[in-house]
């Protein structure tokens, strides 16, 4: 017998147009849901991210009814994550803790559970998050066996779950098989099937095998409403494993921890899945990567190389940097506010810190074949809610009507010169000609200066090569 976890996280990025939202709605979430109502056996875990939660709770509350009553009816599990979807190495302890906190305290609210573990946004991991997610009370998150090989783990050695520790502080790690995630759902179901089978031959009753991966799959990418839904893969599905019952058991992350203990110990270096860590190489890098991919055997078990580190976005877009910088300059701002606040005055120091962690929305954060970095109302929404926050913060401690200061705006080692009149901001690079390179019109909340400029990609050349052989006839990857 082997305990089978499926996963599906639900993500749309702060900022991105309703009409896309309701599209990913009736294309992928809805008819998810309805399917799975005709399978009330199967027991399954699920993510949905603090901005589109927002969305259906407005617009289709008939779904999240749905979903409670799965939760009160032990079908489902709720994760939580950060509430606008950060990716958490990229922010405060103090943010992290706060976003956790308010997502689990709205999730408890909507569907009556108090949340256990996490959704990682895009799951950038380094081993400094065990201690404040511990802080917030999470018990377990999810990554790729993509990490774990990465620490020199065999795949025979993933089936359970770890437990990893920092400072004294412990969290529960479960790793997610690429094979999976590449299989579901564009191999035939059975396929799949078998697979978990063959995992499930041994004498060890406490073995377990965990999807998770973008419910988007499942009718929102190209080609797959119609292979999900018209051509019933994921109904197939469904009653390809209510059919082996007998010898594969879906249960949830919850469960797992509850009925067995951790198979080991794992430190996990740094690291994301596999595609990410390829995205956030230079194009010249990722020629290389491609050439040492080229000579890796096909199925091996170690990863020699993992590619890039995520953080190093912030260098391979400047763009991005100044963004990121101009967000914890807020987030130090609010936090020299003392406690010792009147009502009113802690009210509108919440509001401004909701509108930090609306800024703090991964999606325009980074670049690849998801990431909204190029799409330009992402990029404006942060900006928004940043100056948003800022106004706030006036309310509570006015400022001078014009400053100028000298500082490393940016951290990137020379200083830069801001020049502030309570109406605009005006950044200045000096070792750059005195450029201006962020102009932040504070009343209208917007950066006319959030632009990108044209650069070379790596994938330009996959995009060239797959147009030569017209790849995209049959259902693949998105990738």
């Amino acid at each position: 017998m082997l305990n089978f976890i499926f996963c599906v996280h639900n993500h749309q990025p702060i900022g991105n147009f309703e009409d896309v939202l309701e599209s990913a709605y009736r294309q992928a979430y809805e008819p998810f849901i309805e399917v799975l109502d005709r399978f009330p056996q199967f027991r399954f875990c699920l993510h949905i991210s603090g901005p589109l939660l927002e969305y259906i709770s407005r617009t289709h509350s008939k779904y999240i009814s749905r979903v409670r009553k799965m939760v009160q009816d032990n079908r489902v599990e709720i994760l939580g994550g950060g509430f606008y979807e950060p990716i958490f190495t990229a922010i405060t302890d103090d943010d992290k803790v706060g976003q956790i906190t308010l997502f689990s305290e709205y999730l408890e609210e909507l569907f009556g559970k108090k949340p256990r573990g996490i959704w990682l946004a895009e799951r950038v991991w380094e081993q400094s998050l065990v201690r404040p997610l511990a802080q917030a009370g999470v018990e377990y998150t999810i990554i790729d066996d993509f990490h774990f090989k990465t620490a020199g783990f065999l795949s025979k050695e993933l089936q359970g779950y770890f437990i990893t520790e920092d400072q004294g502080k412990t969290l529960f790690l479960f790793p997610i098989p690429e094979k999976l995630r590449y299989e579901i759902p564009f191999k035939e179901p059975q396929e799949t099937i078998n697979y978990l089978q063959q995992q499930g031959h041994s004498q060890d009753p406490n073995k377990v095998v965990c999807y998770a991966d973008d419910g988007e799959k499942f009718g929102l990418w190209p080609k797959t409403f119609e292979h999900c839904y018209d051509n019933k893969w994921l109904e197939r599905f469904f009653q390809a494993l209510t059919e082996a019952k007998n010898e594969v058991k879906t249960i949830t992350f919850s469960d797992a921890i509850d009925s067995q203990k951790p198979i080991a110990k794992a430190y996990i270096p740094s690291g994301s899945y596999r595609e990410m860590a390829e995205w956030v190489l230079s194009p010249d890098a990722h020629m290389v990567y491609e050439g040492y991919k080229k000579h890796q055997p096909e199925h091996t078990e170690f990863t020699l190389n993992p590619g890039g580190f995520w953080r190093n976005f912030l260098v391979k877009y400047p763009e991005i940097n100044i963004m990121y910088s101009k967000m914890l300059e807020i987030s130090r701002r609010i936090k020299t506010f003392t406690t010792r606040l009147s009502k009113r005055d802690k009210e509108i120091l919440e509001t401004a810190r909701r509108d930090l962690y609306r800024a703090q929305g991964n999606c325009a954060y980074w670049h690849g074949i998801f990431g909204g970095f190029y799409l330009p109302h992402l990029r404006h929404t942060i900006y928004h809610y940043l100056l948003s926050a800022e106004e706030t913060l006036s309310k509570l401690k006015p400022t001078k009507k014009t400053t100028i200061d000298i500082s490393d705006f940016d951290y990137d080692g020379s200083s830069e010169v801001r020049y502030s009149n309570g109406l605009i901001n005006c950044y200045f690079k000096p070792q750059k000609g005195a450029g201006l390179y962020e102009f932040d019109i504070i009343p209208k909340k917007f950066n006319p200066l959030a632009t990108i400029r044209r650069r070379q990609e790596s994938y330009h050349i996959k995009i060239l090569q797959a147009q030569a052989i017209n790849a995209v006839k049959n259902i693949a990857t998105i990738h």
